[in-house]
């Protein structure tokens, strides 16, 4: 898929997040005020086929500048696949 295939994503001037599938790899990434690191979690190569992907956060507490921090879980039909902090 030349380019990527966005899922879903939200956002404003101030941040978002998005799915999207590249390279045959689902794609979680989120920004927030461009606050380092940008968070990046990607799945193993995908085979062909119908997939339903989603994200879980748990939310542990709030930096610096008010930013949710926590852990977040991708997963590819239901089955965990990546996680990051």
């Amino acid at each position: 898929m030349p380019g990527g295939t966005a899922c879903d994503g939200r956002g404003s001037r101030s941040g978002g997040h998005t799915l999207f599938i590249k390279n045959k790899k689902l794609y979680y990434v989120y920004d927030f005020l461009g606050i380092k690191p940008e968070q990046q979690f990607v799945s193993p190569e995908l085979k062909p086929g119908k997939y339903t992907p989603g994200t879980e956060f748990s939310r542990g507490g709030a930096g610096k500048y008010r930013e949710s921090l926590g852990t977040t879980k991708l997963y590819v039909s239901d089955k965990f696949v990546a996680q990051g902090a």
